[in-house]
């Protein structure tokens, strides 16, 4: 028996995602949870003062993060 498509994972989307890796997303090189971290780093913090997309959604005309 075979796999189907949908069952295969695709991480085009997270290794293209700055936002995901710095964040604490891992890789899809193993399953285990262990692999995240939750602790503040100073690139998350530039990220979000000085990310684009989150400057471009502050001046929009919604003004929505």
């Amino acid at each position: 028996k075979g796999v189907s498509a949908v069952q295969l994972p695709d991480d085009t989307f997270t290794r293209q995602s700055y936002f995901l890796s710095v964040f604490g997303r891992p890789d899809m090189n193993s399953a285990c949870e262990c692999e995240r971290t939750d602790e503040v780093n100073l690139a998350q913090a530039l990220h979000l003062v000085n990310s684009k997309n989150i400057r471009d959604k502050l001046a929009s005309d919604q003004a929505r993060a």
